[in-house]
């Protein structure tokens, strides 16, 4: 039926032949008066050899399958995995890893061998001052969350800051807190199996598996740390920090916390300031007989200003910490793979 199937069909304009009843009717006909005998007796005599090999159109009969199905010597496609080996496995992703007992707790001198008051004495030190308020009403009775960031830009050259909250009326405590960008190539210094760095999650504060088919983000939690009126808070600029949302402890009264922020400016490289730069303020040189270049007035200020909160928003939108990950996904999807 197939050869008379792929005769029929080898004919010029079959596919139009199909829908003329007269000539369907011949082919059934012809269909009928077919003989089976010898469609069987077709057997590939071929022996396999090397290179490409056109397959024949013939039908492969019962004796032809102990030569083309022979049995083969191959490795099994899975290995075989008995009840011991799952017990491995399950031991090694469950199983509560015995930590270290930390050593004996010494106290640490962080007294600075030099001072930088004393080393840069002759030059001094730049300090860059910042004074903010944030006023909570009835109307806006909360203050999110802040993002995390670090302070200023590259230009500003700032190595450290430090925040002092002098005034809090009517708001809940706020606390800031930290965290620290760390190595991707953890794992190339620390060597683990798979799924067996579990221990390591609460030895660095933080998470180095996967979530979701993802790895996870290379930064280290160092906790946070109350923030009440009068506490000053120093720390080097290497730590994004983020302030915590507070609210109203009475909504019906209006509140407010404000606080001064100092950043150090490293003293190795020094920047322009009001050191090199006289007063620009327009009004200050009113009266005065020769007026200096660059002076501007409050509006032109204002306008200098929201410029540099859009530089600075930018600018943390450009660091993006969470999108640096752990290489330990790379590492387990190598020994998985060579485990398949």
């Amino acid at each position: 039926m197939m050869i008379l199937m792929d005769t029929l069909t080898d004919e010029p304009d079959w596919h139009k032949k199909v829908f003329d009843e007269t000539i369907v009717q011949n082919w059934r006909d012809e269909a009928r008066q077919q003989s089976e005998d010898g469609l069987y007796a077709m057997i590939m005599q071929d022996k396999l050899e090397k290179g490409p090999r056109k397959p024949r159109d013939r039908i492969i009969t019962d004796a032809a399958f102990d030569y083309v199905l022979r049995e083969v010597d191959l490795p099994p496609l899975a290995p075989n995995i008995d009840d011991e080996t799952m017990a491995e496995v399950k031991w090694l992703k469950y199983r509560d890893a015995i930590l270290p007992d930390p050593k004996h707790f010494e106290d640490v001198d962080y007294a600075p061998k030099h001072g930088l008051r004393e080393k840069f004495k002759k030059d001094g030190l730049q300090i860059s001052v910042k004074m903010a308020s944030i006023e909570l009403t009835p109307e806006k009775s909360e203050f999110s969350a802040g993002s995390r960031h670090l302070e200023g830009e590259m230009n500003a050259k700032i190595t450290a800051a430090a925040l002092y909250c002098f005034d809090s009326e009517n708001v809940t405590p706020s606390r800031l807190s930290f965290r620290l960008q760390t190595s991707s190539y953890l794992n190339d210094e620390i060597k683990t199996g798979q799924d067996s760095y579990n221990y390591l999650d609460r030895v660095f504060g933080t998470d180095l598996g996967i979530q979701g088919g993802l790895a996870r983000s290379c930064v280290q939690a160092y906790g946070d740390v109350d923030t009440p009126e009068g506490r000053l808070l120093a720390f080097p600029n290497v730590f994004q920090h983020r302030v915590s949302s507070f609210k109203l402890q009475d909504p019906t009264k209006p509140g407010h916390r404000r606080f001064i922020a100092l950043w150090l400016v490293d003293p190795h490289r020094r920047i322009l300031s009001t050191a090199n730069l006289p007063p620009q303020q327009r009004d200050w040189w009113t009266g005065s007989g020769e007026v200096p270049s660059g002076l501007m007035d409050v509006e032109e200020a204002r306008a200098h200003r929201l410029k540099l909160m859009d530089e600075r928003t930018a600018e943390k939108a450009r660091i993006h910490w969470d999108s640096i990950d752990y290489n330990f996904y790379a590492a387990l999807m190598v020994l998985f793979t060579d485990e398949l």
